[in-house]
């Protein structure tokens, strides 16, 4: 009498390789999801701090100092500062300014950054 089947020694052995196979790749995939979601917040903040850079000179004002604020739960910082020297400034045309802004989250218990700068030009200060 021939008998077709599995023995029970051939099921649990393919279970264990079940097991292992699922060992290796659940972390794989979790890693994925990991760098999945940070490359996404990544793009969130480059974005904002593209935004941001844009709006200098039209909505936000092209003038020295530092503006803060928070768009959609990341903060940011706008730094703007004269370029070049006195008397470079004093020869040219227009007003050049050094524009640095940079983006804040918290994520998996870190503060992560984004960070971008630009020049722009504007009208030259008056003269005191």
């Amino acid at each position: 009498m021939s008998e077709r089947g599995f023995t029970l020694l051939e099921v649990l052995v393919a279970f264990a390789i079940l097991l292992l196979a699922v060992g290796v790749l659940l972390p794989l995939f979790s890693g994925t999801l990991d760098q999945s979601a940070r490359s996404e917040e990544e793009a969130r903040a480059a974005s904002i701090a593209r935004s941001l850079l844009e709006r200098v000179g039209t909505e936000l004002p092209l003038a020295d100092g530092t503006l803060s604020g928070e768009t959609e739960g990341y903060g940011w910082r706008l730094a703007i500062e004269p370029l070049g020297s006195s008397d470079d400034r004093a020869s040219w045309a227009e007003a050049a300014h050094r524009v640095d802004v940079t983006v804040e989250w918290r994520a998996a218990g870190r503060v992560r950054r984004e960070s971008a700068s630009t020049i722009r030009l504007g009208p030259r200060p008056a003269p005191p």
